[in-house]
């Protein structure tokens, strides 16, 4: 259940860091699983496993999704906390909950989504290369402006299929001297049908 009053967003207004795996042109990672047509029971998990800025209030390191025609966000409607992901209208991930805590990103945390039966190999893929980071301010907006918070960061994803196969990690160093800089370099995480996912 993504809980009661929810409400859909499509928030351009929040896609003011930066790309970390795709860029503006649908450009960015591939990924290929042998064996699976979607990841159903799986996740998506990403971290910020180098530099990042923990905050308990409003500020700090954000890993978000940018939206647009194709993907929007489930809300709670009084909270404003991120429940869920769509893809077209249909609802590809949900937000993981660890010791109490959403996996939403924010403040340093992890971002972490239960995946649907909806969330195919390239859906997916297109998910990971709609992931950005930025840096949320005291007044709770979005910025590139590094600020005080120094530092180089690393970001690294991982998929789950849901069938006991998860891909190797791969990951991005966002370095602060590429503030304001053109989309990030296109990368691939292309794998071979037999090396795309490691058996735990």
């Amino acid at each position: 259940s993504l809980g009661n009053p929810a409400r859909v967003v499509n928030e351009d207004a929040t896609n003011t860091g930066r790309l970390v795996f795709g860029d503006a042109s649908g450009a960015g990672i591939a990924l290929s699983d042998g064996d699976s047509t979607n990841f159903d029971g799986g996740k998506l998990s990403v971290t910020i496993d180098r530099g990042r800025t923990f905050s308990a209030g409003l500020g700090g390191d954000v890993l978000y999704l940018a939206t647009d025609s194709d993907f929007d966000l489930v809300r709670d409607a009084s909270t404003n906390a991120l429940l869920a992901v769509r893809y077209r209208g249909t609802t590809i991930g949900t937000v993981a909950v660890s010791g109490g805590a959403p996996l939403d990103g924010l403040g340093g945390r992890d971002l972490v989504l239960n995946l649907t039966v909806a969330a195919t190999v390239d859906v997916t893929r297109q998910l990971v290369n709609h992931i950005g980071f930025a840096i949320r301010t005291a007044n709770g907006g979005l910025t590139e402006d590094w600020g005080p918070f120094a530092g180089d960061r690393q970001v690294t994803v991982r998929v789950d299929d849901g069938t006991g196969g998860i891909s190797a990690p791969f990951s991005r160093a966002l370095r602060r001297s590429e503030e304001h800089t053109s989309e990030p370099p296109v990368t691939s995480l292309s794998r071979m049908p037999s090396s795309a996912f490691k058996k735990k």
